[in-house]
Parts: C-alpha cells; sequence; structure tokens
C-alpha cells in the first residue's frame, strides 16, 4: 500500500531499482501519473499508474543543484507539465520533464559572513558560509561563484 496525501493506492507492485538511492518525493497528479524525486541520483521520474507503473521519462537535474527535496506542480490540476522543484542545496528551481530547469531562487545554506555594497550603482554581494559570493542587484541574484578552498602546503 503507497499513501500520497490523502490518496491510497492499494498495489503489489515494485519498481526496484527505480532510484539509486532514497526517494525525498512522491506526487499523484491528475491525470494519474506519479511522479518521483531522487535524493542523490538527482532524477525527476515520472511513471505511469495504469501501465503498472512504466516509466514515462525521466530528467535529471544539476550537479549543483543536487537531490530533489519536494517538487510540485506549478498550477495544480493542470496538465501544463511545469514543476517547482526544492533541492537538498536550498535551491528552488522550475521547469519540467521535457525541459532543462533553471534556478528561481538562491538564498546562502548557511551563515552570512560578508556584506558589501556598492553605492554607485546600488548593487550589493554577499559571501556566506557556505562559500558561495553572490552578486545581488535590486534583490535579484546577478552571479554566483562557488570559492574552493585551498590548504597551503607546510612550512619546512
Amino acid at each position: 500500500m503507497l499513501r500520497i496525501g490523502c490518496v491510497v493506492i492499494e498495489s503489489d507492485t515494485q519498481v526496484p531499482h527505480a532510484h539509486t538511492s532514497a526517494v525525498n518525493c512522491l506526487q499523484l497528479l491528475s491525470e494519474g501519473t506519479v511522479v518521483s524525486g531522487g535524493d542523490k541520483d538527482r532524477k525527476i521520474i515520472a511513471w505511469d499508474c495504469e501501465e503498472d507503473f512504466e516509466k514515462i521519462t525521466e530528467t535529471k537535474l544539476p550537479e549543483q543543484a543536487s537531490g530533489v527535496r519536494t517538487h510540485y506542480p506549478q498550477r495544480s490540476g493542470h496538465n501544463d507539465d511545469n514543476i517547482y522543484v526544492g533541492t537538498v542545496r536550498n535551491m528552488i528551481l522550475k521547469g519540467s520533464l521535457q525541459r532543462r530547469f533553471n534556478q528561481v531562487v538562491f538564498g546562502h545554506s548557511k551563515q552570512l559572513w560578508g556584506l558589501a555594497v556598492n553605492h554607485l550603482d546600488g548593487s550589493l554581494a554577499t559571501a556566506g558560509y557556505d562559500k558561495h559570493i553572490v552578486k545581488w542587484r535590486d534583490t535579484h541574484l546577478e552571479w554566483r561563484i562557488q570559492v574552493s578552498v585551498m590548504t597551503p602546503p607546510p612550512h619546512e
């Protein structure tokens, strides 16, 4: 028995090796498709409930987004294929199983350690414990980089 929200699906059907690790999210769509989101494999897979959970299609999130934490249709009850995805790395992406996903919201995932303001153009930069440096303009992300930390060689 699989419980999705208030919907109960009774079935002996199993889909072995559907994802390579944990499944963080299951969503039953209005047309009878189940969408699953994987943790470590970063995959979102659509399954046909009418055909013994045959795989319809799948997509994989970009590596920098990490795994799927949750997903939800952009417009519930409409079959326009657009979904929002919340990721393990605190990003919100928008896309579909047929098109690539784009980041719509970014925030630092740990403490904010630095802030600088450019008074000439109104932009600002933030630096976080998550090793990201981000440039913002009018509350919109302009660019972002992740800093690599190198350990200096030991002194002789």
